[in-house]
């Protein structure tokens, strides 16, 4: 059984970190596009973060000084 990249986005839900998504997209070619498809932020918004999710609609508050 392989990990489709619909599979990781259910998957990625699951990731703590922002050099957990960086793992994961550097294993394999087709996961390369994999964090443009998310329309969320999954960790906190930093300057790091920010630049991994580029498509963002809808912002997640983790904490108050997220705002």
């Amino acid at each position: 059984m392989q990990l489709d990249s619909y599979s990781l986005l259910i998957v990625s839900r699951f990731l703590m970190s922002a050099q957990d998504y960086i793992n994961v997209i550097s294993v394999c070619h087709k996961f390369g596009e994999t964090l443009d498809k998310l329309h969320y932020n999954p960790l906190p918004i930093t300057f790091v973060t920010s630049r991994l999710f580029p498509n963002i609609e809808t912002q997640h508050l983790y904490t108050k000084s997220d705002i």
